[in-house]
């Protein structure tokens, strides 16, 4: 392929075998050198490939794994190699039907005029826009070869007119030769997001999202609390208590603090010990507590709280919670 700079060759056979080697000739020496290339994905060996020129880009269409044309050994990808940063790209896959297009010609078709003539069509191969068009094949010239200009509007052919020997070149407006086109297909299939994902790289993501989900375990088990939910009301409901209780809570409402020993006036017992009467208001007390925390989701232990009476420290009190609601 040439270049401005020096003739490359993309790939070599070494030791009978196909292989991905670049080189370049140096004509003030008359040798052939290796071209160093950038680390990164690159297409594996192949040979019979259309090899097309695009500005500082080369571009590699099909190619095959051996000297064998069969189509299995076909190779349906589009590479891309930059000049100036000597390094490939893959960007995608021939569709099916440019794979049987290309498949089928034998391995001396395959050149870099950028135009294939096969029966009655002409086909253009534009890698830039990623298009086919298809020409229909003027019959009256027996060409030998194509050759577009690098601005597609010019052809030049090597043709053969007639029966006379020899050949002759002529070079005429492609727009004016080959007309309009009949038809245009996708060339290849862009590589997806995905695919650009090397197996290497695909390990190392596996790796980390496992990572995460195994920190996001821990740190769930670690932090975990249980949810409390607080669905109960403020509002008692006098359905929910004896009499005696119900007195007992407006009273206390109503005054925001009771002397414990008044308790012992809604308890309706008489001739009880003094040890007798305490413990029966101590059970009076936490009947009445554990209702109210039922029906409220306040905690007991700050269902009306105990403490000292604030002018007479002797005394012990139990206190109303501002919270709560007589209904």
């Amino acid at each position: 392929m040439p270049t401005e700079e020096n003739p490359i060759c993309l790939v070599a056979t070494v030791f009978f075998q196909t292989k991905n080697v670049h080189t370049y000739y140096e004509p003030t020496l008359g040798e052939w050198f290796e071209l160093f290339v950038q680390k990164g994905p690159k297409p594996s060996g192949r040979q019979g490939m259309f090899v097309l020129r695009e500005g500082n880009n080369l571009y590699t269409v099909g190619g095959y794994q051996n000297a064998e044309t069969e189509k299995q050994a076909f190779i349906p990808e589009v590479w891309k190699f930059n000049l100036q940063h000597k390094s490939w790209s893959y960007l995608g896959a021939l569709s099916v039907h440019v794979r049987n297009l290309l498949a089928g010609l034998p391995m001396s078709s395959m050149q870099s005029s950028k135009l294939l003539a096969g029966g009655a069509r002409i086909v253009e191969i534009d890698v830039i826009d990623n298009e086919l068009r298809y020409y229909s094949r003027p019959s009256f010239v027996k060409t030998k070869r194509w050759m577009l200009s690098a601005d597609r509007k010019w052809v030049m052919m090597l043709i053969q007119k007639g029966t006379l020997p020899g050949l002759s070149i002529e070079v005429q407006p492609k727009n004016a030769f080959l007309g309009a086109p009949y038809k245009r297909s996708k060339l290849f299939i862009k590589q997806s997001w995905y695919e650009r994902i090397t197996y290497k790289e695909y390990l190392y993501i596996s790796l980390l999202i496992n990572m995460l989900i195994a920190g996001a375990w821990f740190y769930s088990k670690r932090s975990w609390q249980p949810i409390k939910f607080n669905f109960g009301s403020p509002k008692l409901k006098e359905a929910e208590f004896d009499a005696q209780e119900w007195l007992f809570l407006k009273k206390l409402q109503e005054l925001g603090e009771i002397e414990l020993a008044a308790v012992s006036e809604y308890i309706a017992e008489e001739g009880l010990s003094y040890d007798a009467q305490k413990k029966r208001r101590e059970t009076f007390l936490k009947n009445i507590r554990v209702k109210i925390a039922l029906q409220t989701q306040i905690p007991l232990d700050r269902v009306l709280p105990e403490g000292r009476h604030q002018l007479d420290k002797r005394m012990k009190v139990v206190r109303w919670n501002a919270e709560l609601v007589l209904d």
